[in-house]
Parts: structure tokens; C-alpha cells; sequence
């Protein structure tokens, strides 16, 4: 009989405590509700253009004045390589132009001679014409010299890289100081939108 006291009192005691529980505790209300099922769906951005930013000149990569997720516009300067040896050609055609003048200040003073002396006689025609093709060969030696001049000078300004379109820098696959070859891509646009 003891055993079924000590139930009874159990079962008593709990009785007391729910309802004392519950007497304290707000109302629940239980509703049904629809919850959304998640699936994992695998996707990709992409951009209906992608569009290489190309170096026109092999040397160092000097500067790069973007990274990934940058935005561009056309035209942008996004770079610029350097290639040293083009401003040592361009030292050895300037010191090549100062020989030239000097040549062609010679010559000129031969002809000036020359003419001086064809006019008393003392210098016969041909002579003075080949005084004269001397003078044209220098000038045309010149002229060919600026021209090779204005070729590296071309060059040189080629050291910059340009965005080829306006958009979003998805891929930037080089770092400064990078050895770059002409045609290399320098970073990858994407334009167009995307989809």
C-alpha cells in the first residue's frame, strides 16, 4: 500500500504543478501555415559580351589602375606598359640627328664655296651638282631619322592600354610589374548586360 500512497501523491503533485504552470502561461494557439521548401538550383551570371583588354606593346607591365568587379568605360586607360629600349632608341636617333646637322651645315658651306668657285670658273658644273646631291642626301637623311623618331614615339604612346568597351572588369589575370607581350590579354571586360 505504501507504493500506491507515494503514486497517488506523485500524480498529485504534478496535477498541482500544471495547473499551477498554467494558470501563469499565456494561451498557444496552434495553426497549420505552409512552409516554403528550398531546392538547391545551380546557375551562372554571365555576360552576354566578354571583350580582352589587350596590350599593343611588349615590356613591364608599369601601372594597372583596376581589379575584378571594377566598372569601366570605353576608352579608359586602364594601364600602361614600358619598354625601356624604345627611349634608347630614341637617345641613339636624337644623337644621330645632331651628327646629321653638323653634316648638313658642312655641307651647305661646300656648296656655298662651291658656287663661289663656279662662278670665277675655277669649278666646273658637275661638281657643283654633286655639291648640291650631297646638301639633298643629309636633308633626306634627316627627314628618314624623324620619321624612325616619330615611329618609337608612336610606340611609346601605344604603352597604354585602353578598355575596349564600358562594362564590368571580370578578370584582371595579370599583376604591375608583369613582363607583358604585345597582344596579352591585361584584363577581361564584360559587356552588353548580363544574363
Amino acid at each position: 500500500m505504501p507504493k500506491a500512497l507515494a503514486w497517488r501523491g506523485a500524480a498529485a503533485l504534478l496535477i498541482a504543478l500544471i495547473t499551477a504552470a498554467s494558470a501563469g502561461a499565456a494561451t498557444l494557439k496552434v495553426e497549420p501555415m505552409t512552409v516554403p521548401e528550398w531546392k538547391a538550383v545551380y546557375g551562372e551570371v554571365k555576360a552576354r559580351d566578354t571583350v580582352p583588354a589587350r596590350a599593343r606593346l611588349g615590356g613591364t607591365l608599369e601601372t594597372l589602375t583596376l581589379t575584378e568587379g571594377d566598372t569601366v568605360s570605353e576608352g579608359d586607360v586602364i594601364g600602361t606598359v614600358k619598354d625601356d629600349k624604345l627611349d634608347y632608341q630614341i637617345a641613339a636617333y636624337e644623337a644621330q640627328l645632331k651628327g646629321l646637322q653638323a653634316s648638313l651645315e658642312n655641307a651647305r658651306s661646300e656648296l656655298a664655296r662651291g658656287e663661289n668657285l663656279n662662278q670665277r670658273g675655277v669649278m666646273s658644273n658637275q661638281q657643283l651638282d654633286t655639291l648640291r646631291t650631297q646638301v639633298d642626301v643629309v636633308v633626306n637623311n634627316i627627314a628618314s631619322v624623324n620619321a624612325n623618331m616619330e615611329v618609337v614615339r608612336q610606340q611609346l604612346r601605344e604603352g597604354e592600354i585602353l578598355a575596349p568597351a564600358s562594362g564590368r572588369v571580370l578578370q584582371v589575370p595579370v599583376v604591375e610589374g608583369s613582363v607583358i607581350m604585345p597582344g596579352e590579354t591585361i584584363a577581361t571586360i564584360g559587356s552588353g548586360g548580363f544574363s
